[in-house]
């Protein structure tokens, strides 16, 4: 995949520094000009150093199972930017009346359809919409959206010329790492990135638009819904491939391609449903399973919370209430998910709590609402059958909520579709640092590369002790407080520390790691004593 020359190119070097330096020149200039508050600055301000990796998914319901790249952005130097911008162009994706949000609205509005004799249920799907996606044309595109959004102003404090410089630069620096080496996508946009969705969507809502506002009248489509790259359309019988033709032919860079997939036997699917087109012109729909579909869920007797496995249920059960609108194919649905889910040894009693807290919920809409307790706010916890059960019921009385997080998944132990990163270029960690010559150890967290970590404390120490200390040196240096506590060790003992590091945990979230950086000093305590350093963090030396 990666072979392809028309859609990455290889690097030579490590780009992350030098991307790293321009967001944060342009975060700190905002940051001056007050568009951005002290808050968000923290936010957008990257600390993590880790290189975007690419790992593919087999689409395995597709003829020689091509191939989904996928960047993980999560962490990198885009990532929160990225973020910060899908909150200010998300409300623009959808406004237009070929949107769909999801299977059960187009089933209740394919229910008031009827379809003449001389009309046709047609599907279309883009090829490769993400590396396809035309990167200058959709900007444009988004630009445009901007500066005829009215609501902007209610959502940011930027202008669209900064909303445009940080979007140009992250969707034009795509680079990830793959197999060792590091490449750089020159032709679309990344799958995996929190603006890519929304950059292909807008620009999607405009050549839909263009196709069906210049499209002949005798093969115009009378209905036209799009799921992302997934479109439903009725059109005149007979006129399929002139119009995909017509569709095909209105990117001016001609990256954007549909393929088109007729109905056979009066059915089509469409995402999660059936769609059947009845002798009366009347549509009715069903849930629709792929031929690689195997009904296997998650197993009752996992170790999972018991409302993963009772959501489960409900997820199922909802589909198809939304989306089978005839009874009797609702009643078949219904026994298909009951039969599915007790060979995965779901007991009867979990259906009946389901259905009854379904009604339950119907006939709250007719009673008079309670008034509802402020949370304070919520925690995920490790799911440990018992114990976090028990922490959810002492925190529920603090008015703090509560979700669990499984930890060990089948996956994690036989799936590891990305480059491994070394434990030296872990970004993000609490780290332990030893000493060669007593039992005491350093205790930090970083959010950047551990190695650049170390380093900074390698040279701190190397600037102030300059060699093996002697006694009157380490007497006029003992009242210096330095960055770290390592260096005041070593000055203070000359002792030599051990710079192979230890990663006690893992936590990508900077206050997160400050919190869990003071519990694993905390559980030392008897043997902890604390520095105030010139930059007035507290460091710790065990």
């Amino acid at each position: 995949m990666v072979s392809d020359t028309n859609v990455y190119e290889l690097l030579k070097r490590n780009p992350t520094q030098k991307f790293k330096r321009k967001v944060v020149n342009i975060i700190g200039r905002l940051f001056k000009e007050k568009k951005i508050n002290y808050r968000e600055k923290e936010w957008l301000f990257p600390t993590a150093e880790i290189v975007p990796r690419l790992y593919c998914l087999p689409k395995i319901h597709k003829p020689n199972w091509p191939l989904r790249p996928i960047v993980d952005n999560i962490n990198t130097v885009f990532y929160t930017v990225a973020q910060f911008l899908a909150k200010i162009l998300g409300p623009l994706v959808g406004n237009t009346e070929h949107h769909v949000t999801y299977s059960g609205e187009l089933a209740s509005e394919l229910k008031e359809i009827i379809v003449k004799p001389s009309e046709t249920f047609v599907s279309f799907d883009v090829v490769s919409l993400f590396t396809k996606t035309p990167v200058e044309e959709a900007l444009k595109v988004v630009e445009n959206r901007l500066t005829t959004d009215p609501t902007l102003p209610d959502r940011t404090k930027l202008h669209v010329t900064d909303i445009m410089e940080l979007l140009g630069l992250i969707v034009n620096k795509t680079y990830f790492s793959f197999n060792g080496n590091i490449y750089r996508q020159i032709q679309g946009i990344a799958m995996g990135s929190p603006i890519s969705p929304i950059l292909a969507n807008l620009y999607l809502e405009w050549l839909e638009h263009q196709a069906i506002n210049t499209a002949p009248t005798n093969i115009k489509p009378v209905y036209w819904k799009r799921y992302v790259d997934d479109v439903l359309a009725i059109i005149p019988t007979g006129t399929v491939n002139t119009f995909n033709t017509h569709l095909n032919n209105i990117d001016i860079t001609d990256n954007i391609k549909f393929t088109t997939e007729s109905m056979t036997n009066n059915t089509i699917p469409f995402l999660d449903m059936l769609i059947t087109l009845n002798d009366n012109g009347t549509v009715t729909t069903s849930v629709y399973r792929k031929p690689t579909h195997t009904d296997q869920y998650l197993h009752f007797n996992s170790h999972h919370p018991l409302e993963h496995k009772l959501g489960l249920i409900n997820t199922l059960v909802d589909r198809a209430e939304k989306v089978v609108g005839d009874m009797d194919l609702r009643k078949v649905e219904m026994d298909n998910i009951k039969k599915a889910l007790h060979n995965c040894q779901y007991p009867e009693w979990s259906f009946q709590r389901v259905m009854e807290n379904r009604k339950r919920k119907k006939n709250k809409g007719h009673e008079p609402q309670k008034e509802k307790i402020k949370m304070r706010g919520s925690i995920g916890i490790p799911y440990v059958k018992g114990m976090a059960e028990r922490i959810r019921r002492t925190l529920s009385c603090h008015n703090v909520g509560t979700y669990f997080l499984p930890q060990n998944k089948i996956k994690n132990s036989l799936v590891h579709p990305k480059d491994k990163i070394e434990k030296m270029d872990t970004c993000g960690v609490i780290y332990e640092v030893t000493c060669h010559n007593c039992p005491q150890v350093y205790i930090g967290e970083t959010g950047r590369a551990l190695q650049t970590r170390i380093n900074d404390h390698k040279k701190d120490v190397t600037t102030n002790t300059g060699g093996v200390m002697t006694r009157a040196s380490k007497t006029s240096t003992s009242s210096i407080i330095h960055k770290s506590a390592i260096t005041e060790h070593v000055i203070k003992h000359n002792h030599v520390p051990n710079w192979e590091a230890t990663i006690l945990t893992k936590e990508p979230k900077r206050k997160d790691r400050q919190i869990r950086e003071s519990l694993h000093i905390r559980r030392n305590k008897e043997k902890t004593r604390t520095l105030e350093p010139t930059n007035s963090r507290i460091c710790t030396m065990i």
